[in-house]
């Protein structure tokens, strides 16, 4: 084999790879993206519903805090698409009503109508008929200044797959959890 006059071979080495690495590594990442794909299944829109269920239950734990730390009762209206909290305001000067609390961003209404996600609530063991998108809802849970909730359960599903998401579930003494259903 020739040499330089340093001692190396003169002939160029072999640059890149064979067709049979590159076919070996494609089929190889082929099969991965395979099995995340498969492993994941939808998993973007049951993550979605997740989300929202969660956000849900923190909201309803800093509501619920605020209560405690003296701020006045709150109640959770929850119609068919969507959520508001609400304290108790003086409309006129003898009616009390509860109305949307608009001054906290973050316990601002929400609705889930965008987002293809529907409502199902059921309060004390008692289903409740929730509204699609009434002017003024009236509270179906009140968080007071105790710590307690009103017992509930709260299913949010997605409107095409009605058997696709999470329940959460109120206890008296304010815990909050939260359930994958299928």
């Amino acid at each position: 084999m020739p040499r330089s006059a340093t001692g190396r071979s003169t002939k160029p080495a072999n640059a890149g790879f064979t067709l049979i690495e590159l076919l070996a590594v494609i089929a190889i990442m082929a099969v991965l993206t395979g099995l995340v794909v498969l492993s994941t299944g939808d998993g973007g829109r049951e993550r979605e519903i997740r989300q929202e269920a969660e956000r849900l239950s923190a909201l309803i734990h800093l509501a619920r805090e605020e209560v405690m730390l003296g701020a006045s009762e709150v109640g959770v209206a929850f119609t068919r698409h969507g959520y508001h909290f609400q304290r108790q305001q003086l409309v006129n000067e003898q009616t009390l009503e509860w109305r949307d609390i608009t001054a906290d961003g973050q316990l601002r209404s929400r609705s889930l109508i965008d987002q293809d996600l529907e409502l199902e609530l059921s309060v004390e063991g008692r289903r409740v008929r929730l509204e699609t998108d009434p002017e003024h809802p009236d509270p179906n849970v009140f968080l007071e200044g105790s710590g307690e909730i009103t017992q509930f359960e709260l299913t949010i599903s997605d409107t095409r797959e009605r058997d696709r998401g999470v329940r959460i579930s109120g206890e008296m003494d304010g815990t909050i959890s939260l359930e994958r259903i299928n």
